[in-house]
């Protein structure tokens, strides 16, 4: 008697265990919890020598796309704005630089947080991002910044070291 009801105990909390785990519903954030609004960021370093780090600092109303640079001694700083479209966040796509042109291309990509089954609503937000690049035995004189969208036709900013 005693060992149906432990039985039925442990049956009844592995079903409801089922109910409260993540579904393909509910947005997945990779992490044993909600979605955050916390900045994310990246790195990467690529074949050609160049290091870049990568984070989304804030998301507000929508707002035209902006980027901008600051060339420093070691370093360059891109900053800018970009929407998106529904339910996609920025990430760093990609970055090279040319050598021989003293150009570097970064391209700002999207992901959406959420797992491709998720259900969710979404409306459109602007998010401002802020990428730091050090380039190994060169120094940028232009950057190309390239607001790569899915489904939309691509945004490029040229910058130079004025």
């Amino acid at each position: 008697m005693y060992r149906r009801a432990v039985l039925g105990a442990t049956v009844g909390c592995l079903c409801c265990a089922g109910c409260l785990s993540n579904s393909g519903s509910v947005p997945s954030t990779g992490t044993d919890g909600p979605p955050t609004d916390e900045p994310t960021a990246t790195a990467s370093r690529t074949r050609t020598g160049v290091e870049a780090s990568f984070e989304v600092v804030d998301g507000h109303q929508p707002t035209d796309p902006t980027a901008a640079a600051r060339f420093e001694a070691d370093r360059v700083i891109v900053t800018g704005t970009m929407d998106p479209g529904g339910c996609r966040e920025p990430i760093l796509g990609s970055v090279a630089y040319d050598r021989p042109a003293g150009r570097l291309r970064l391209v700002v990509d999207t992901e959406s947080p959420y797992g491709p089954t998720a259900t969710v609503e979404c409306g459109n937000a602007s998010y401002d991002y802020r990428c730091t690049v050090s380039v190994e035995d060169g120094t940028p004189a232009v950057v190309e910044v390239v607001h790569a969208h899915e489904g939309r036709d691509d945004r490029t900013f040229v910058l130079r070291d004025e």
